[in-house]
């Protein structure tokens, strides 16, 4: 048996989290990705490349190296012909252009580019854009010419894009940065700017928080997870913790990691010092527990890795395999699966090897 580490992220994050251990025989065939039911039952065949958690009743999932996307039942509504994908959102999903094929032919000087289709598979807004994201409330963060901006519906700039990186706006506010600086997701809902802080505009495109953290989760049920450490000359290492709207810390920062709120929970990775003697000390990486609004511990620290709440249930790691708990903390689906998505719909991604299915 050979272990790969396998990240899976979007570069503008998303309401979804994953970073999963991935152990894989070397002489079985590459994992698929199939989709469970509450119960852990298989209801869709593991049979995809890659694939999405369900959105708007769609799921994108890859096949044969280009993307399309499912519905409930796994038939496949909208032919796998895309080269990338984002997810439905307010009836619109955000493609990218192959090189070749059909799309190509169509689209002959946007190949590279991202366009936004409908659940028709129609062309809504030309591919045009570097990169794109999704729409929440009528906003979608998109790069055009190397810089960041959001448009609305129509595919018009509401906000010019003029940001270096730019994040998805969530209850009303997004984080960008407005100086070049090496930017990325260390998961799919934190993000790090390596050399100066991120600040928060609203819907007008004006400073609501001014910048304060280089890294930061996006704003979830009021609720920020921003990290305070040797980035800001305090402490080693980094710890998260949590600030409201008005860009005052509310949980103190206590944790090695976390994730965003959902269904009034927030998955915290917690950490302790550890004297090594002669005066020094070393920071001990601990287990995933869960934390109320309050900052309160609402299941105790027990798990290797833990993803955000959907739908009343949560993915979580115990040792190199992924199940789902309950919000008590009760395992209700038993760790099998070697990568996961969230619960949408009552379905979810999981991945599995050919000898597990």
């Amino acid at each position: 048996m050979k272990q790969i580490t396998v990240t899976l992220s979007l570069i503008l994050g998303t309401t979804f989290a994953l970073t999963n251990s991935l152990q894989v025989n070397a002489n079985d065939a590459s994992p698929l990705w199939g989709y469970i039911d509450r119960s852990g039952k298989l209801s869709i065949a593991a049979q995809y490349q890659d694939a999405y958690a369900f959105a708007e009743g769609l799921a994108a999932v890859q096949k044969d190296g280009n993307w399309g996307f499912i519905d409930k039942s796994g038939a496949m509504v909208l032919d796998p012909q895309y080269d990338k994908v984002c997810r439905f959102s307010e009836g619109l999903a955000s493609v990218r252009i192959p090189s070749s094929g059909p799309l190509a032919d169509t689209y002959k000087d946007a190949t590279g580019k991202w366009g936004f289709i409908d659940k028709n598979g129609n062309m809504v807004i030309n591919p045009q854009f570097d990169d794109a994201a999704w729409f929440i409330d009528g906003l979608c963060p998109v790069q055009k010419n190397y810089l960041w901006g959001y448009i609305d519906k129509t595919g018009k700039f509401a906000i010019a894009p003029t940001y270096p990186q730019a994040c998805l706006f969530a209850d009303g506010l997004a984080a960008v940065i407005n100086q070049s600086t090496q930017f990325y997701s260390q998961r799919s809902d934190s993000y790090y700017a390596s050399d100066c802080q991120f600040l928060y505009i609203d819907r007008n495109g004006n400073q609501a928080i001014e910048p304060q953290f280089n890294q930061q989760i996006t704003f979830s049920e009021g609720l920020a997870g921003v990290a305070v450490g040797h980035f800001q000359g305090k402490d080693v290492p980094d710890k998260w913790g949590y600030m409201n709207k008005s860009g005052k810390l509310v949980i103190r920062p206590q944790f090695t990691n976390a994730h965003h709120f959902s269904e009034g929970l927030a998955a915290v990775q917690i950490g302790k010092w550890k004297p090594t003697g002669l005066g020094t000390k070393s920071w001990i990486v601990g287990k995933w527990a869960y934390i109320d609004k309050t900052g309160k511990l609402s299941i105790k620290a027990q798990f290797d890795a833990a993803d955000p709440f959907s739908e009343g249930l949560a993915a979580v790691r115990v040792g190199r395999k992924w199940g789902y708990i309950d919000t008590t903390g009760n395992i209700v689906i038993e760790p099998q699966f070697e990568g996961n998505w969230e619960f949408s719909g009552g379905l979810a991604p999981v991945m599995i090897t050919p000898s597990n299915k």
